[in-house]
């Protein structure tokens, strides 16, 4: 479900040096620990080697807890045990683990009391922790499908749910040329990608066919007004495909058709067509932020050709921006590349416009509300650099990446939450602060102070300050725990 809830957990390893080191383990038994929990033949619970339960095993992660599953991740579980009982009698090298977020023992026989598959015994609490900070579940529930390698496969069991006999296993996950396939809908009929060539892609998600659950949003139509007016100046080198979202209505095809060709862009995925919900899944609209409704509700996605290089998965925020100034300025500064950091609002899901789910991602947190709007500006302006530097690195696959927000001038309703934000991370009251922390957890209020937090504070803000404070963070083995939280 988009909007399943995701829980806080604390199951984080707080041993910075440990978390470093499992990026450069090449093995996934090497992370999990020595043995795991197996069934037996009548259910019980026994214990089995790693190395000879997952050997070139491609392996389902299962983060979870009694406390935290909600219906549809009951659903999901039950529809993945049936498929992995499938997937066993027809030999296929799978395997999935649970990883418990249990809180108690008795939970955790709960937990596994019903599931067919392997567990990491609950009282290896190191590994849990470990392999959770591996794969950055910071919420629960979270899932990933890794190979023996312990790379990343994906963190989206869509196209393992879907595979009720496992004919595409291993799941690899398609590149956005395949998504995209051969064909367009164009006004007058199919037309081929030929039609693209050297042009910059706007691939545009909107609601456009009402229904139950499915609002025409006032705001999405002056974005798609706005869109329009850049595209007909620009049409040289700039193509925008529609992409209805919103759930398929009966004979909701023709009020596409009627919608489609009132506008001014040439192409479109036909409505109902399977590739909208695999586009959704690749950019990952329906998880950046955490948002509700999901982003793909009203998405302007930017890609610089069919080979799918991602501009910027939320180019709508930079063009209203824009907008806001002067429409000149969307022309110049076409096509819209993300931005390196955005303000912090409490409670909004912002997307920087980064290629990847954020929601297991870092955050650096510039908190500049208690100083003079110059100190501010300063502060953001040696901070932007290194934003900057992070957005365009091309990390690797399953390595953490990391969000930049700066907390400045606040309204009535989020000064109060962020002063619940800095009692709870227990940051001093003045001069500009730096935090990084766990993004999942960022606007909590609820106490979760097992979790790592560092942060430090600084007279002046530079940006080789900046620069030093990150490093230290990411590279752990020399982090300097000196000025930062416990």
């Amino acid at each position: 479900s988009m909007y399943r809830p995701v829980f806080c957990s604390n199951l984080i390893s707080n041993d910075p040096d440990a978390v470093a080191q499992l990026y450069h383990v090449s093995c996934l038994a090497e992370i999990l620990g020595p043995t795991l929990c197996k069934k037996g033949e009548n259910g019980e619970i026994l214990t089995g080697d790693t190395d000879e339960l997952i050997a070139e095993k491609v392996v389902c992660l299962v983060f979870d807890a009694w406390w935290a599953t909600g219906f549809s991740e009951c659903c999901s579980l039950a529809l993945l045990a049936t498929h992995y009982e499938t997937y066993k009698s027809k030999g296929l090298d799978f395997e999935v683990i649970y990883v418990s977020h249990d809180r108690t023992a008795e939970d955790f026989a709960q937990s596994y009391g019903s599931m067919p598959w392997l567990a990491l015994p609950f009282e290896d609490v190191e590994h849990r922790k470990m392999v959770s900070s591996r794969y950055q579940a910071f919420g629960v529930p979270s899932r990933a499908l890794v190979n023996s390698n312990s790379q990343i496969i994906s963190l989206d069991l869509t196209a393992l749910y879907e595979d009720d006999e496992g004919n595409n296993f291993p799941w690899l996950p398609k590149s956005f040329s395949q998504l995209l396939g051969t064909t367009l809908r164009s006004k007058t009929g199919d037309v081929g990608l030929d039609a693209l060539a050297n042009k910059t892609i706007g691939l545009y998600f909107s609601r456009l066919v009402e229904g139950p659950r499915n609002r025409y949003s006032t705001t999405a139509a002056e974005d798609r007004s706005d869109i329009a007016e850049v595209y007909e100046k620009l049409q040289d080198k700039f193509e925008v495909i529609v992409v209805d979202s919103g759930t398929p209505q009966p004979d909701g095809g023709e009020v596409f058709e009627t919608r489609f060709n009132e506008l001014p862009f040439r192409f479109c995925i036909p409505y109902g067509d399977g590739r909208t919900g695999d586009l959704i899944r690749h950019f990952h609209l329906d998880k950046i932020g955490n948002t509700s409704p999901p982003l793909s509700d009203n998405a302007l996605v930017m890609v610089a050709d069919t080979t799918g290089e991602v501009l910027n998965i939320n180019a709508l925020e930079v063009l209203r921006e824009l907008k806001a100034k002067n429409m000149e300025d969307a022309i110049i500064e076409f096509p819209w590349h993300a931005r390196p950091m955005a303000d912090f609002k409490v409670g909004e899901g912002r997307c920087l416009g980064w290629s990847w789910d954020t929601s297991r991602a870092d955050s650096l947190l510039l908190f500049a509300d208690m100083v003079e709007a110059d100190v501010r500006e300063q502060a953001r302006a040696a901070v932007e650099p290194v934003a900057r530097e992070y957005m365009s690195k091309k990390a690797e696959r399953g390595e953490q990446q990391m969000l930049f927000f700066i907390i400045g001038d606040l309204s009535k309703r989020d000064r109060k939450k962020i002063n619940q934000l800095r009692q709870m991370m227990k940051l001093p009251g003045t001069g500009v602060v730096l935090v990084m922390r766990a993004n999942s957890m960022i606007g909590s209020t609820d106490d979760d102070s097992e979790n790592p937090l560092f942060f430090c504070v600084l007279e002046n803000v530079t940006e080789a300050a900046v620069r030093n404070f990150v490093a230290n963070y990411r590279d752990a083995t020399k982090m300097d725990t000196s000025g930062f939280d416990d």
